[in-house]
């Protein structure tokens, strides 16, 4: 095998040799070192605070839409038995009629 130094290079030094490097540690790694967790024990009765906090604002939000829901149904229930009066749909003005006539 030959090896052509500078030849089809793009700089002009070029080193070749057969130094023996010492061992040792490497100086391009560092070991990672885990973070210390902080105890902060007067902050965990703050914590519990707020997740209850928030878990009622939550039940209380989903209380209010299913009783929005709820209305919401009553209402269109009671416009589409209004709808098949007016329009005289039969089945609808029977038991109007039906139920009129027991009173």
């Amino acid at each position: 095998m030959t090896l052509y130094i500078q030849e089809l290079s793009i700089w002009n030094a070029s080193y070749i040799g057969n130094a023996q490097l010492p061992l040792g540690p490497d100086p391009f790694y560092t070991a990672p070192v885990p973070p210390t967790p902080t105890p902060t024990p007067s902050s965990t009765g703050v914590a519990v605070f707020w997740i209850i906090i928030l878990v009622v604002i939550i039940v209380v939000l989903l209380g209010f839409l299913g009783w929005a829901v709820y209305k919401y149904r009553a209402v269109q229930a009671e416009a589409e038995e209004k709808r098949g009066i007016i329009y005289n749909d039969e089945e609808a003005a029977k038991t109007a009629l039906t139920n009129s006539e027991e009173i």
